[in-house]
């Protein structure tokens, strides 16, 4: 049998040193556990997963429920830019809902994921009750910082579209395909930025995103951290080939008399209202390499009756919803 040497010198069998080592761990977790009642814990909870499998002619039906907890914090934009902003910290649940069927030796079928969140805010008394919930048609979701975004891919030649939340106040703020934003900020905090944002067809969201309407192109979006400021819908030529949309650059960038060729993020270094920051601007939407929509940014708005576009194309204002 095999012996180790205590610090005395002395020497113990192997399975002796094992039951004093377990014994001692043993004490370490109760001491750890002791510590941690004394402490005090503001949130005991768990969150359990759950599985349902069925077989009939059609196959086999696999139903999942995946429960998780995230924890997210981020310095809050909704403040006066004299004000110190706070940190907020928040406790934010997942549920995903899944639904497949696996038919003999064809591919299985998915149906599209249901996903909710709910987000509590997380201060010295524990978890507050939910601030908001959210519930959307994806299959991945992600907080980061202020913004939760969910993810629902394409399928074939669709593109991938994300649907962004403010964390903070729980607002809709507008879909994306190609994360190309376009960004303005200024002296003031996170407040004083603004985003413009394009969601471009196809993708498996199209039907909320355009309302179901005809020889919709795409959305574009300007906002702010907190809140939507305007949707415009871009409408196509009624004679527009079907793939119109599949050829786009769909690149969004600034023009002003700094950036005449443009860029993707302009900071204002000054401290004024947001109507008198953000102005004098140009959004260009590009099409492709020759062809661009130019849309003016007058006092914190986009100018459509004043845009530029291709001949036959429109630009409509959309409800904020």
């Amino acid at each position: 049998m095999r012996r180790k040497m205590t610090d005395a010198g002395t020497s113990i069998s192997s399975h002796a040193y094992g039951m004093i080592l377990a014994a001692g761990l043993s004490l370490a977790m109760l001491s750890g556990s002791a510590l941690s009642s004394a402490a005090g814990g503001l949130v005991d909870e768990k969150a359990t997963s759950e599985v349902t499998v069925s077989k009939d002619a059609k196959g086999f039906h696999i139903h999942t429920i995946n429960r998780s907890y995230v924890y997210n914090s981020f310095v809050a934009a909704t403040v006066e830019p004299s004000t110190m902003a706070a940190l907020l910290r928040q406790l934010i649940t997942i549920e995903k809902t899944s639904a497949v069927t696996a038919p003999g030796d064809d591919d299985p079928q998915y149906e599209p994921s249901q996903i909710k969140v709910a987000v509590y805010p997380l201060t010295d008394k524990g978890k507050g009750p939910a601030k908001f919930t959210i519930t959307a048609t994806a299959e991945s979701v992600d907080a980061d910082s202020s913004y939760l975004t969910f993810t629902r891919p394409g399928c074939c030649v669709e593109y991938e579209t994300k649907a962004v939340y403010s964390l903070e106040t729980g607002a809709y703020l507008f879909n994306s395909t190609n994360d190309k934003w376009a960004t303005l900020g200024s002296k003031g905090g996170f407040a004083m930025t603004r985003m413009a944002v394009a969601h471009v067809a196809p993708t498996e969201s199209d039907d909320q995103v355009f309302g179901k309407v005809e020889h919709a192109g795409a959305v574009i979006s300007y906002a702010s951290p907190t809140a939507p400021l305007q949707r415009v819908m871009v409408l196509l030529p009624k004679d527009a080939p079907d793939d119109t949309t599949l050829n786009w650059d769909g690149t969004l960038l600034w023009v002003s008399n700094d950036y005449p060729d443009g860029i993707n993020h302009i900071y204002v270094e000054r401290t004024d209202k947001a109507e008198n920051v953000f102005t004098n601007a140009t959004l260009r939407f590009k099409l492709d390499d020759s062809t661009a929509i130019e849309i003016p940014l007058e006092h914190d708005r986009l100018n459509i009756a004043a845009a530029k576009l291709p001949k036959g194309y429109q630009l409509k204002d959309m409800p904020l919803q």
